[in-house]
C-alpha cells in the first residue's frame, strides 16, 4: 500500500518551542488516517512538498528554514533538543506503508528509551522540507550522521563526504532542489512545522476570534440552503472544539499539575493546585463556548470527570455508546482507576476515525503533563461515553 498523506489527514500533534520568536512540531507532522501497530500513536504524515506547504498553510505555519534545521542540531548538542539516530532499516527511499511504520517505530522507541517529555524538540525524525524552495520545486535537509562516508560514494568519486554531517546537506544558494512539489514523498522524508510563539494560554482575543468563526460557519451554511441564519444546535459545540484547538501544547510548569493556565482552571472550578485538571479544562472551554456564541449550556462543567459525566446525564445529554453516535465537538468519558473508583478522565472528540475518535484532552499526552491531541479505540472497555453540550445528541 502506498503511503501518501492525504492533506485533510495531517495534523499537529504537539507545538515546543524552539527560542524565544519560534515553535515547531514535535514529532513531525502525524497522519491521523493510518496508527502504528499498538494503535495508540500516529503513523507520521508522508507528504509532498506541495502537500506540506498547503498544510503550513492551513495550520498558520511555515516549513522550518535551513538555518533552523541546524539549530535543531545545535540545541541537540546542548541538551536542549532530543537528537534520534538516523534509521537505516531500509536500503532506499520507499513509499509503502509498511516502510514508514518500521521508520516510526523505531522512531518511537527512541524517544521513550530517552525518556522524552514532550517539552523539547526532535532532531533527525527522518529528512526535513525546508522552506524557501521555488516554486514547483522542493528542498529537503536533514539526516545528522557520525560519518558520512557510510552514506556517500566511494573516496575519489563524485559526491564523496566523510566526517560527521547532514546525508541531506542544505540546499545550495539558488538550488532548484532535486524534486519537484509534487513527485516525492518516502519514509524518511517527514514534516516539520514552525509557527510564531504565542502567549500561554488564550490570547484576550481568543474568543472573538472563536465567536467570529462559528458565525461565518452558520451564515456561510444558511446561504448554501438559501435560508436566514438559524438556531444551529451545533454552534456550542463546534464553539467548544475551537477552545480546545486554541489551548492546545499548554503544559504544565513547576511541578506536577501546576502552572499559570492549569492553577487558574482549576480555581475556576473550586479546586486549589495542585490537582488532576483534565475535568477542568473541559469547564474552561464550556465557558469559552458559552462567551463565543451567547448560548446558555446545558452544564457547566465540574472538577470531575464522572462528575461532568453526571451532569449530561441530568441533561439528557449522555449516551452510554460512542460509535455511531459521537460527533465532533462531542465531550468524551473514560473510567480510570481500579473497578467502582470514583475517577475517570475526560476530553473533547475533534474527528471520529474507522475504528475510534481523535481527541484533545487535558492532562494529556506522552507523560501526562498537557494539552494534546490522543488517539482513542471505541473498543476501550474503559470507554463509558459521550455527550454534547448542543441541543440533542
Amino acid at each position: 500500500m502506498i503511503h501518501r498523506t492525504k492533506i485533510d489527514d495531517a495534523f499537529v500533534e504537539n507545538w515546543v518551542p524552539l527560542d524565544d520568536e519560534w515553535e515547531i512540531s514535535a514529532p513531525p507532522v502525524s497522519d491521523r488516517a493510518h496508527r502504528l501497530l499498538e494503535g495508540q500513536t500516529f503513523v507520521t504524515a508522508r507528504l509532498t512538498y506541495g502537500d506540506a506547504l498547503a498544510v503550513a498553510q492551513r495550520e498558520g505555519a511555515q516549513l522550518p528554514t535551513p538555518d533552523q534545521i541546524q539549530q535543531l542540531h545545535d540545541m541537540a548538542g546542548r541538551g536542549e533538543a532530543l537528537e534520534l539516530e538516523a534509521f537505516t532499516g531500509t536500503p532506499r527511499a520507499e513509499t509503502t506503508l509498511e516502510h514508514s511504520i518500521r521508520h516510526d517505530v523505531n522512531m518511537r522507541q527512541q524517544i521513550a528509551s530517552a525518556g522524552w517529555n514532550g517539552r523539547i524538540p526532535l532532531a533527525n525524525w527522518g529528512k526535513s522540507w525546508t522552506h524557501g524552495a521555488p516554486k514547483g520545486r522542493a528542498h529537503l535537509m536533514g539526516w545528522w550522521v557520525p560519518n558520512l562516508a557510510l552514506y556517500t560514494p566511494p573516496p575519489g568519486q563524485a559526491g564523496h563526504r566523510s566526517g560527521p554531517g547532514f546525508v541531506q546537506p542544505r540546499p545550495a544558494p539558488g538550488s532548484q532542489g532535486a524534486h519537484g512539489a509534487q513527485d516525492q514523498h518516502d519514509d524518511g522524508t517527514t514534516t516539520l512545522l514552525v509557527r510564531r510563539r504565542r502567549p500561554a494560554g488564550i490570547s484576550p482575543g481568543i474568543v472573538d476570534a472563536v465567536s467570529e468563526a462559528v458565525e461565518v460557519v452558520a451564515d456561510a451554511a444558511s446561504a448554501f440552503v438559501g435560508l436566514e441564519p438559524a438556531d444551529d444546535a451545533m454552534a456550542l459545540p463546534e464553539a467548544l472544539l475551537a477552545a480546545a484547538r486554541a489551548d492546545l501544547g499548554v503544559c504544565e510548569q513547576g511541578g506536577k499539575n501546576r502552572g499559570p493556565e492549569v492553577d487558574a482552571w482549576l480555581r475556576a472550578v473550586g479546586v486549589e493546585p495542585p490537582g488532576n485538571w483534565c475535568a477542568a479544562t473541559v469547564a474552561k472551554w464550556i465557558r469559552d463556548a458559552v462567551a463565543a456564541t451567547g448560548r446558555q449550556a446545558p452544564i457547566q462543567g465540574s472538577p470531575g470527570a464522572k462528575a461532568t459525566m453526571a451532569q449530561l446525564q441530568a441533561a439528557k445529554r449522555w449516551s452510554a455508546k460512542a460509535a455511531g453516535v459521537v460527533r465532533p465537538g462531542f465531550i468524551v468519558v473514560w473510567h480510570r482507576g481500579a473497578p467502582g473508583a470514583w475517577t475517570g478522565h475526560v476530553g473533547i472528540c475533534e474527528s471520529v476515525v474507522e475504528g475510534g475518535m481523535v481527541t484533545i484532552e487535558g492532562n494529556s499526552g506522552p507523560m501526562g503533563d498537557r494539552v494534546a491531541r490522543m488517539s482513542r479505540p471505541f473498543s476501550d472497555p474503559n470507554l463509558l461515553g459521550v455527550g454534547t453540550i448542543g441541543d440533542s445528541l
